[in-house]
C-alpha cells in the first residue's frame, strides 16, 4: 500500500524545485495533490513531467489573503479534504541587501511570503482539519531568514 492513500496534500509554491519534488513524491505515494503557485509559466512546464501526472495546480497570488480564501473554498466545495498542508512559500524576493540597506518595503514584502502567506493558508485549511480530527501541516524556512 502506497503510505499517502486516500490523503489530500495542499502544497504552496510548488509549480518547481524542492516544492515540485515534493508534490511529486506525494503523489507518488498516493496522496491527491494539489500545488497552488503564481507563476503560471512554471505552472504549465510542470503539468508537462510524467510525475506531475494527476496534479492538481491552482494559479494563486499567495500574498493576496482573498485569493487564499477563495481557492480553499473552491477547493474544499470540489470535495477536497485537506490532510497535509506544506508552506512551502518563501524566498528574499530579489531583496538580499544587508539589513541596514532594507526599506520597510522590502521587509514587509519578504515577511508577507514567507510568513504572513503560511498563517494564511493554515487559517484557512485548519478547521477542516479539525474538523475531521486530522491533520499534518509542515512549514517550510527560507534563507531569507538569515
Amino acid at each position: 500500500m502506497r503510505r499517502f492513500e486516500n490523503r489530500t496534500a495542499l502544497i504552496s509554491a510548488a509549480a518547481d524545485g524542492l516544492g515540485l519534488a515534493m508534490a511529486e513524491r506525494l503523489s507518488a505515494e498516493g496522496a491527491t495533490v494539489v500545488v497552488l503557485d503564481k507563476n503560471a509559466e512554471a505552472i504549465a512546464i510542470a503539468q508537462d513531467r510524467p510525475g506531475a501526472a494527476g496534479i492538481r495546480f491552482e494559479g494563486v497570488d499567495l500574498m493576496d489573503a482573498d485569493e487564499i480564501r477563495a481557492v480553499v473554498a473552491h477547493l474544499s466545495d470540489d470535495g477536497l479534504r485537506f490532510d497535509t498542508l506544506v508552506n512551502n512559500a518563501g524566498g528574499s524576493l530579489h531583496t538580499p541587501r544587508p539589513f541596514l540597506e532594507e526599506t520597510d518595503t522590502h521587509w514587509e514584502t519578504v515577511m508577507a511570503l514567507n510568513v504572513t502567506a503560511a498563517v494564511r493558508l493554515t487559517r484557512a485549511v485548519l478547521p477542516h482539519m479539525l474538523e475531521r480530527g486530522f491533520g499534518r501541516i509542515i512549514n517550510l524556512g527560507s534563507k531569507a531568514g538569515r
